[in-house]
């Protein structure tokens, strides 16, 4: 009875809460702007929500729920949030829900938040008992974050948990070792606190046996010179000359690792100026966080971060080095850069050519587009590339499905509305679309673009490209709305000229074409110049004084028209470039239209 009254009052509380209403109001008409879900979900917790316990309403906890999914939809990047989610339900005891909260944003971020890793780790930490599941959960960890600059604090979590989970216990010593033992070598900003940690663990030991914890066997006769199972050896060892020589061999080994320690020293320095520091140095812009598409994309943060990429790639050599070039591809998209297609495309083209891994690179473009709504042409073109390759396009559905849903055909720049016209076109021809119902009609489709928007180029590209002749189709158009413009302009017949010269399946030799350029093509041709003169020619000769007046400005009219009409410089250049022979022919018919024109 309470619970339910409760429920009511809440109720009644948010239907008179004009704050929340004009909240939510606003989101509905701009669902991108993250600064009103922040104003809504810290309106909702703070005034129904606190202090948080299990007595909550079950419709504002439902409520706040669905808040926070609509943040993590709209923002998928947006860390901060999977934590207060995920401690959201923790403290109400849904410690279930608070797991599930913690892996989606793992799988979001393809396992490659270090912010998330170590908070779900110190969770997992509090709430699970099972040692070996959680070991994995670190292991993962390992392989997806380990690299970070930052993993400082991701590797004394490590650390700790083997110390506590695994004793101090020679077993659990070796582990913990080995683990220390491998931070060493990463290029991590807390490098020298864990060299000071080796050091430490150098001065505990002890023993002779002790010794083979910090190296192997093989290593101390081919770097140390020493040979530790040697039968004089271990008599030396054990006699009472024990301390010194122990101690003298601890300082070999430090020497060794000091070494090392400036190697590693001297990488963490190079990556600190050369990219952490002007990436951290820019705070105005986020250059390691997301915060919304509303913020400004720094220009310098993008060439930073490109370099900074390149320089692994640089690096890695082997497969085993790919580990680092994902991670830092998944921190610069993990900013606002996510929001630009140049990372995308650059990550996918690296997943290619350097693991082949087309499906890998098609996942990674796939999760660009829930960032990159407009202007995505690009990413759909490259994906449409690999789609194709891995013949994954479903007799063309998701092909088709992929353009309608993320680019607008009808409203494209013409270089994407042909790669659009490849497409469908390679579609047709394919065995497994063989259907009628999945055929699109890509004669339409040109022709429809080319009378919606009167392009030029486009003309151009299907002359040398398609053995349609949507040419013949345009001039049965002729005398229809705006078609006599397309028609008039020049390059439109020295294009249906190079068609039939370079693509026409129909007339299969050099004198059919000839024949057909040169009497049909180019008197239709210079038919359309000569009417087009007389809708041009508006001189009102009758009030002249005399003959030669009208003479002299029917004479200056002509000369006018010709030299802002350039369909003959166009046609003779044609002739020029494929039929250098039919030159004198093609000036003959010139010569007839000009006294033609003359004589309007």
């Amino acid at each position: 009875m309470n619970t339910n009254s409760n429920n009511a009052n809440a109720v009644n509380s948010l239907q008179n809460d004009t704050l929340y209403s004009k909240l939510v109001n606003n989101l509905i008409s701009n669902p991108l702007r993250l600064v009103t879900w922040e104003k809504l979900i810290n309106h909702l917790i703070d005034n129904y929500a606190t202090p948080l316990n299990k007595s909550l309403p079950k419709e504002i906890h439902g409520l706040i729920k669905s808040t926070y999914d609509q943040i993590l939809i709209q923002f998928p990047y947006l860390e901060n949030y999977y934590i207060d989610y995920a401690m959201f339900e923790f403290k109400l005891g849904n410690i279930s829900e608070t797991q599930k909260i913690f892996e989606k944003g793992l799988k979001i971020t393809n396992n490659r938040s270090l912010l998330l890793w170590i908070e779900f780790l110190k969770f997992l930490n509090k709430v699970s008992s099972n040692k070996k599941k959680v070991t994995k959960y670190y292991e993962l960890a390992d392989t997806c974050i380990g690299l970070h600059y930052y993993s400082g604090p991701f590797w004394e979590l490590y650390l700790n948990f083997i110390r506590e989970n695994y004793g101090c216990n020679n077993n659990g010593n070796i582990q913990y070792l080995k683990l220390l033992r491998k931070i060493l070598e990463i290029p991590q900003y807390d490098f020298a606190k864990f060299y000071s940690m080796w050091l430490d663990e150098i001065d505990k030991i002890n023993d002779l046996s002790e010794l083979f914890k910090f190296a192997p066997k093989e290593e101390w006769s081919t770097k140390f010179e020493i040979d530790l199972q040697s039968h004089s050896q271990k008599k030396l060892l054990n006699s009472i000359r024990k301390g010194p020589i122990l101690f003298d061999l601890k300082q070999k080994l430090k020497k060794i690792f000091q070494e090392l320690y400036i190697c590693v020293e001297f990488k963490v320095m190079e990556i600190y100026q050369l990219f952490e520091l002007p990436l951290s140095a820019n705070h105005l812009t986020p250059a390691y966080y997301y915060t919304s598409i509303e913020s400004i994309n720094s220009k310098k943060n993008l060439d930073v971060w490109l370099k900074y990429i390149q320089y692994c790639i640089d690096l890695s050599s082997f497969p085993e080095d790919y580990s680092l070039v994902m991670l830092n591809f998944q921190r610069c998209l993990m900013t606002n850069l996510c929001h630009l297609d140049v990372i995308w495309l650059k990550y996918s083209q690296w997943l290619i050519k350097e693991c082949n891994d087309y499906f890998g690179a098609l996942d990674v473009l796939w999760q660009s587009l829930r960032f990159i709504r407009k202007n995505n042409d690009k990413i759909v073109i490259k994906m449409s590339d690999i789609m194709i390759i891995l013949n994954t396009t479903n007799e063309g559905t998701e092909l088709r499905k992929l353009w309608s849903d993320y680019v607008s055909i009808d409203a494209c720049e013409l270089s994407t509305f042909i790669k659009y016209f490849e497409y469908m076109n390679f579609l047709n021809n394919t065995k497994e679309n063989n259907q009628p119902q999945h055929k699109m009609d890509t004669t339409r489709l040109i022709i429809d673009r080319i009378i919606q928007r009167k392009e030029i180029a486009l003309l151009d590209y299907v002359s040398k490209n398609c053995q349609n002749n949507y040419f013949k189709v345009i001039l049965q158009k002729q005398g229809e709305k705006n078609m006599d413009k397309l028609i008039n302009h020049e390059k439109f017949w020295y294009f249906y000229c190079e068609y039939i010269w370079l693509m026409d399946p129909q007339l299969r030799n050099f004198e059919q074409k000839r024949s057909f350029i040169l009497n049909n093509i180019i008197p239709q041709s210079l038919e359309m110049f000569i009417k087009s003169y007389t809708h041009y020619k508006n001189v009102k000769l009758e009030g002249r004084d005399n003959n030669a007046k009208r003479k002299n400005a029917k004479s200056k009219k002509l000369k006018k028209y010709l030299d802002i009409n350039l369909l003959i410089p166009m046609l003779e250049q044609f002739i020029i470039n494929y039929l250098m022979e039919d030159l004198t022919t093609f000036h003959k018919l010139i010569n007839n239209c000009l006294k033609k024109i003359e004589n309007v």
